[in-house]
């Protein structure tokens, strides 16, 4: 699975090529060819192998021994989980979609689910708001803040985030014409 949203990835990356030699017609139809940050966020909890039963017993729903049962037991499914790193590229293709709110919408699944959670979950959070209310100046200051705190090695992921946001908001800036 993770294979399927690196791929997904890096197609919306090369649909998502600069926009100057494009006319608008043409990146109308750039924009229709990438796949939806839902989309992945669908496939990857739907074609996740199960690693147990994929559903559990709703409970006082079983007959009990000894009894005469008059309706079929309920079962409930099993939302299934994500990894790290299937949690880490969610979050990258629909930051790469102008998406920030189903990044944060991944982030929450995943802690529902499974209690998932990325080293710097909050930096990351931060910068997702960052994205939401065009924030750069603050978003850089929270990576430089993370890497003074935890070292170069552990904001890697951070900076990669932040570079992705900044590509986004310039692509978005040259279709727009703002």
């Amino acid at each position: 699975m993770e294979a399927v949203l690196v791929c997904v990835l890096a197609h919306n990356r090369a649909v998502s090529m600069p926009a100057s030699q494009f006319t608008p017609e043409t990146l109308k139809r750039r924009r229709i060819a990438t796949v939806h940050w839902l989309s992945a966020l669908s496939w990857a909890t739907d074609l996740v192998q199960d690693e147990v039963e994929g559903r559990i017993l709703r409970t006082e729903s079983a007959v009990s021994v000894d009894s005469v049962g008059h309706s079929f037991p309920k079962f409930i499914p099993l939302q299934k989980p994500l990894s790290s790193r299937m949690l880490s590229l969610l979050i990258h293709i629909c930051v790469r979609a102008g998406s920030p709110q189903g990044a944060l919408h991944a982030m929450g699944y995943a802690r529902a689910v499974d209690k998932t959670e990325l080293v710097l979950s909050e930096a990351i959070q931060a910068l997702l708001y960052c994205m939401i209310y065009n924030r750069p100046y603050e978003a850089e200051a929270i990576v430089r803040e993370a890497e003074k705190k935890h070292g170069k090695e552990k904001t890697q992921f951070l900076e990669r985030l932040l570079l992705a946001i900044q590509e986004t908001k310039e692509h978005e800036l040259s279709t727009t014409g703002n």
